[in-house]
């Protein structure tokens, strides 16, 4: 079993069957990105959702200038960092998942190590998901995507998404489609 697989089954043990008490969106920037033609938002801070007895989430890390996973933290990596809350309904309808079990997760990961000026790793490697995928006991769906995007406006304004670890936002949407390319497939 190949480490991608094993958070994977790790975040499972931790989700499936437990219960969403909350989710909170955060904003680097005073405003977000919305599309209600691909039925998204896109955000630049954070999301962190808490369960009964877990809670895990996707960050900005000033740091390292690059999206951090994070599970179960002792202090909010959003307060110490002084990012804005995004108003959960401004986004998504809060009572479709608040109060349900999820009942299947769904990811794709990702990994960075930090290097020297020759490109040397320094670091271990630090995985981050780039798609959660949730799936709840009321049939709703929850996506969260790492995604870099291109906007047409020839085209009427469609988004083009593929996933990126990179050069990022953070995508939010209760309406998965399936149109997020992976990086490397371009």
């Amino acid at each position: 079993m190949d480490k991608s697989e094993q958070l994977t089954k790790d975040f499972e043990s931790n989700v499936i069957a437990n219960t969403v008490r909350s989710i909170r969106l955060y904003h680097v920037n005073d405003t977000f990105t919305q599309s209600s033609k691909a039925k998204c938002h896109l955000i630049d801070g954070g999301i962190e959702i808490g369960l009964d007895n877990y809670s895990f989430g996707i960050f900005w890390n000033y740091d390292d200038e690059i999206y951090n996973w994070f599970e179960n933290p002792t202090i909010s990596k959003f307060e110490e960092n002084d990012f804005k809350n995004v108003e959960l309904s401004e986004l998504i309808n809060p009572v479709d998942f608040i109060d349900y079990k999820i009942t299947k997760a769904d990811l794709i990961w990702e990994y960075y190590q930090n290097a020297d000026y020759e490109g040397n790793p320094i670091s271990k490697k630090n995985f981050v998901p780039l798609q959660i995928h949730l799936k709840f006991e009321n049939n709703s769906e929850l996506l969260i995507a790492l995604v870099a995007y291109d906007y047409d406006k020839s085209k009427g304004g469609a988004y083009a998404f593929r996933f990126d670890l990179l050069e990022c936002e953070i995508l939010i949407s209760s309406e998965s489609d399936g149109e997020i390319k992976n990086a490397n497939k371009k």
